[in-house]
């Protein structure tokens, strides 16, 4: 079974801990409690269809929203604000541990990682936010892969404002349902 091959892998690699998501169905709950997993949060996930939003309005200056292809090869400073900013959501997930490198490989290089559609917010120059989104072009469905904010750019609108710009980009890459 796939869970088999998975098991033999955590165990191969030396896995101590192991976090996943389940749906809240009584099968998928039974299945993760059979294999040791446990609840320790539940979240809700909300699907939109991009199409259906209004435009965004441009940002006024000093604001600007890019999306993650203006920056080429330029990854450090998107690597440390995506950091920073997933380091102060709660929960169980750590990356604290995480590099440049290992980020890139799980993000940029992700196969339905979307250069267009995620994007980051700029202030006087200098990034403060960003929003990821991983697109399947083959059935026009994308997931949110978060957005966050620096501590001293929070509380102006911009994780707003960078997923409504990603959310159009998305629509204008032919996508029609966003899980987030």
């Amino acid at each position: 079974s796939l869970w088999e091959a998975v098991d033999t892998q955590l165990r191969a690699i030396g896995a101590r801990r192991v976090l996943g998501e389940a749906r809240d169905e009584p099968v998928a709950q039974a299945f993760a409690a059979a294999h040791g997993f446990a609840v320790s949060a539940a979240t809700t996930v909300l699907a939109l269809d991009p199409r259906a939003l209004p435009a965004p309005e441009p940002p006024e200056p000093p604001i600007e929203v890019r999306p993650f292809r203006s920056f080429g090869d330029d990854l450090e400073e998107l690597f440390a604000v995506d950091l920073s900013a997933t380091l102060d959501e709660p929960g169980e997930w750590d990356v604290s541990g995480m590099t440049l490198g290992a980020w890139r490989t799980f993000t940029v290089e992700n196969p339905t990682f979307s250069l267009d559609a995620s994007n980051a917010a700029l202030v006087d120059g200098r990034i403060v936010g960003v929003t990821l989104l991983y697109v399947d072009d083959l059935t026009g469905r994308a997931l949110n892969g978060g957005t966050g904010v620096m501590r001293t750019h929070r509380g102006q609108g911009l994780a707003t404002l960078m997923k409504r710009h990603s959310l159009a980009a998305a629509a204008a890459a032919g996508v029609t349902r966003v899980i987030t």
